[in-house]
């Protein structure tokens, strides 16, 4: 009789350590983002930062507001996001050169691309103001300026928030209008009256039929047009800068150079009535 109690004392044992183990197991293992509900998505804004757009999610119980300790900043602005679980400081750089001043950063992993066609990668960054326990950050790379984009500390924090940073993060400056190109269309609207203007018109209509020969449609470029000195009685060279619509794709907005391999520029000498010179930009 004492044998079986002592059984059945250590068969109960075993399965009440059994349970606690599987408690601990699946307090240990639950989703974090699992109390976090989205109650709406918000576009992100900065005063004097342009060139870049991104959507981040906002959680019920969250709120959200610009950090002033950092708002004077250059190129610097961060939300403060007060959470259920404390509060945090999302980081948001616009880096134009190698380094942002005071700041190491390294990367983790190789880039790889969003949805947009965004190379972007993990990184750690160090700086002399911010806190050691940076948690997560990311860099954007763009041909003209990177972003980084990251929290300062080590709460517990949904990773669906990144996740949708990365997912929406897109560069806006890679637009024919952002750099003051045209269609040939919209340029012969602006060309003046008069004898100079005619000779625009040649040099437009010049480049057009040669696009034609090159084998292209000039409706799907777009234009710079620049008008040299003057020389001789009505000598000009007008220089034509091409840019192929393929250039202007979101995949192709980081990259630098030609990245449709269709742009090149063209020069019209207005003496000699024709195309100089039509090379493929590098």
């Amino acid at each position: 009789m004492k044998k079986r109690f002592l059984i059945l004392v250590a068969v109960l044992t075993i399965l009440i350590l059994v349970l606690i183990f599987m408690t601990i197991f699946s307090f240990l293992n639950k989703p974090s983002n699992q109390n976090y509900k989205t109650v709406e998505i918000r576009d992100f804004s900065c005063p004097g930062m342009s060139g870049f757009t991104f959507n981040y999610p906002v959680f019920k119980g969250w709120k959200i507001e610009p950090y002033e300790a950092f708002a004077k900043e250059v190129n610097l602005c961060d939300l403060k996001i007060t959470t259920l679980n404390g509060t945090v400081v999302i980081m948001i750089i616009q880096k134009t050169g190698k380094n942002y001043p005071g700041m190491t950063r390294t990367q983790i992993g190789s880039k790889i691309k969003n949805s947009n066609g965004v190379e972007y990668s993990e990184i750690k960054i160090a700086t002399q103001a911010l806190v050691p326990n940076q948690k997560a950050a990311y860099e954007f790379y763009g041909s003209d300026f990177s972003m980084i984009i990251g929290i300062l500390h080590t709460i517990e924090f949904p990773n669906e928030f990144f996740r949708t940073v990365i997912d929406s993060f897109k560069f806006t400056n890679c637009s024919p209008e952002s750099i003051g190109a045209k269609t040939f269309s919209d340029l012969k609207g602006k060309i003046p009256l008069g004898r100079f203007g005619d000779q625009q018109l040649m040099a437009i209509n010049a480049v057009m039929q040669k696009i034609k020969k090159n084998g292209e449609n000039p409706e799907d470029f777009f234009v710079i047009m620049q008008i040299g000195e003057k020389f001789g009685l009505n000598g000009y060279v007008i220089t034509f800068q091409l840019m192929h619509k393929d250039g202007f794709r979101q995949e192709n907005c980081s990259k630098v150079g030609n990245p449709s391999g269709k742009d090149r520029i063209m020069s019209y000498d207005t003496n000699q009535d024709k195309i100089i010179r039509d090379l493929l930009t590098k």
